[in-house]
């Protein structure tokens, strides 16, 4: 019973002294030095979160991208830029989730607040977080970054009870995007492009044709958007 107590007491400590850590302006090295003892990994007195736990339990699938796994990547919060961490991105519950392993070897899934993440990689994926959205948590996979024009994703997972299954399972269920001064606009099909310059509505048109360009709102027509966007972002 005593090391329980003895356990709750620092358990408490830890979750007091990394929040007081976050609101702090000036924080002095040796508060890093002390909170990094304790987690076992640097600087990450900076982060608030809380612990992370899936919606559903699947047999099969997972809500996160692209891999169960974790993968490194780094994450960039209004605090500062964090390289060569842990991460998974829930796309069910559209939340970053940070993998922490403490002194004594055990992994923590730590699920960082979306408020204070402004982007994050995971590999070779660049995510954004579009303030003042309101579609999800705001969180969109870069697929085209142009100066003018930025092709995005939402990359998200719904649930799903496939028949004679006795678990939910995660099925993808994305949405497109292109952003263009300050605006967002929902890409369902070729029509949503010309929406975006519309006086430029027969250079389109001419380019898809003479590319032979397949531009819909699937997974595997992204490379012939992208092309379209480079080309669209120049005009």
């Amino acid at each position: 019973m005593r090391s329980l107590q003895c356990g709750l007491v620092f358990l408490f400590s830890l979750v007091v002294l990394s929040h007081w850590a976050y609101g702090q302006s000036n924080r002095s090295n040796d508060l890093l030095s002390i909170y990094d003892s304790i987690l076992g990994i640097s600087n990450l007195g900076l982060v608030n979160g809380v612990a992370h736990t899936r919606a559903f339990i699947s047999r099969k699938t997972h809500p996160y991208y692209n891999s169960n796994a974790w993968e490194e990547g780094q994450v960039e919060l209004v605090t500062g830029i964090f390289p060569n961490v842990r991460l998974k991105y829930d796309t069910f519950q559209e939340v970053l989730v940070l993998g922490i392993t403490r002194v004594d070897g055990r992994l923590h899934a730590i699920q960082l607040q979306p408020h204070d993440v402004l982007g994050f990689s995971l590999g070779t994926a660049e995510f954004c977080r579009l303030k003042g959205q309101r579609i999800g948590n705001g969180f969109f996979q870069v697929l085209y970054p142009g100066d003018q024009i930025k092709f995005l994703s939402r990359r998200r997972k719904k649930d799903e009870i496939p028949t004679g299954s006795p678990t939910v399972e995660y099925v993808a269920d994305h949405e497109y995007y292109f952003y263009r001064e300050d605006q967002l606009y929902s890409f369902k099909n070729k029509s949503s492009l010309f929406e975006l310059i519309p006086e430029r509505r027969d250079d389109i048109k001419a380019f898809i044709k003479n590319q032979k360009l397949k531009i819909k709102a699937q997974e595997r027509y992204i490379s012939d958007v992208q092309q379209l966007i480079a080309f669209m972002d120049e005009l």
